[in-house]
C-alpha cells in the first residue's frame, strides 16, 4: 500500500484550500493522511504527486475525490440501539412541539444517515410534521443522495440493522427495484428535505434545532476542531434539545459539554440544559 509523508499530506490539504476553501489544517493530520492512502489504493494512483496534479488540473475529479476524501456513513441504522432509542425517548418528546421541529443531519452523509431517518419518520407518523435538513459537501455526493440510489452490497447488513432496530415494516416495502437492477428508495421520503451545504468548520448552521445528528465526525478532528465545531452546534440546538454524537466519541473533555447534560452514556445522547 503506497504510503503518504506528512509534508505530502499537508501540501494537498493545502491544494484542497486554495482551490475550495476547505480548511482541513484542525483535522486529524493522521487521520488525513489515512484518508489519502485509502484514495490512492482505492483509485489505483501510482504516486501522490499523480494525486496532486489531478486536485490541481481536473476540475471534474476534485468532486470526485471530495466525496472520498471526507467520511461519511456507511451503513443504514448504524448502531441500531440508538436509532431504537431516539424512537422511544427522543422523537415523542420531539412531536410534542407546537411548531414543526428541527432536525439536522450536520454529519457528512452518503444517505444512510438520512435514509434511516426518514424511515423512522415515516414509522412514527411523523414524515411531513418534522423539518429535516441534511448536510452535503459535494455535487455528486447531494445528486446520489436526492436520487436515493443505494448500493445492493450494502443491502444486507442495512436489513439486519433495521431488524435489531425493530422496524414495523418489512424493510424492503421501502425501495423500489430499478429496470437495471438498481435500488432506489421511496422518493416521498426525502422529498421535502433541505440539502445544505456544508463546509470543513461547520459554518453554515440551522439555528433552532431540537434534535441535531453529528455522529462518526469528532474521531477525525483535534481538540481546537472539535471545540469550534461542537460550540456552533451548541449554539444551533434549541433548550431542551438534543445533539447525538458517534457512539465512540463523547464531548465531556470539551468546555461547549457545560451547556449539555448526557442523558444516554452508551449511545452518546446529550440534552441542552435549560436555562
Amino acid at each position: 500500500m503506497a504510503e503518504i509523508g506528512i509534508v505530502d499530506t499537508r501540501n494537498i490539504l493545502k491544494i484542497i484550500a486554495d482551490k475550495s476553501g476547505w480548511n482541513f489544517s484542525d483535522f486529524s493530520i493522521t487521520f488525513l493522511k489515512r484518508r489519502l492512502e485509502h484514495i490512492l489504493q482505492q483509485q489505483g494512483l501510482q504516486n501522490v504527486e499523480t494525486l496532486k496534479r489531478k486536485l490541481e488540473f481536473d476540475s471534474a475529479y476534485f468532486d470526485v475525490f471530495l466525496a472520498e476524501f471526507i467520511p461519511s456513513t456507511t451503513e443504514m441504522f448504524r448502531d441500531p440501539s440508538l436509532w431504537r432509542f431516539l424512537k422511544e425517548s427522543v422523537m415523542p418528546e420531539l412531536a410534542l412541539s407546537a411548531t414543526p421541529p428541527k432536525i439536522w443531519i450536520a454529519s457528512w452523509d452518503s444517505g444512510e444517515e438520512l435514509y434511516s431517518l426518514a424511515i423512522l419518520l415515516k414509522e412514527m407518523n411523523l414524515l411531513g410534521k418534522v423539518k429535516v435538513y441534511a448536510a452535503d459537501y459535494s455535487d455528486s455526493v447531494t445528486r446520489q443522495v436526492k436520487a436515493g440510489m443505494l448500493d445492493p452490497k450494502k443491502m444486507e447488513v442495512n436489513e439486519a440493522n433495521y431488524l435489531r432496530f425493530h422496524g414495523k415494516a418489512t424493510f424492503d416495502s421501502y425501495f423500489s427495484t430499478q429496470a437495471d437492477g438498481s435500488l432506489r428508495i421511496n422518493p416521498e421520503l426525502i422529498r421535502d428535505v433541505v440539502f445544505i451545504r456544508q463546509n470543513a468548520n461547520f459554518d453554515s448552521s440551522v439555528l433552532g434545532c431540537k434534535l441535531v445528528l453529528f455522529r462518526n465526525q469528532l474521531i477525525c478532528m483535534n481538540i481546537s476542531q472539535e471545540e469550534r465545531v461542537i460550540s456552533r452546534l451548541r449554539d444551533c440546538v434549541v433548550a431542551g434539545g438534543f445533539l447525538v454524537v458517534g457512539i465512540k466519541e463523547n464531548l465531556e473533555h470539551l468546555p461547549a459539554s457545560n451547556a449539555f447534560t448526557n442523558i444516554n452514556s452508551a449511545e452518546k445522547v446529550y440534552k441542552r440544559k435549560i436555562g
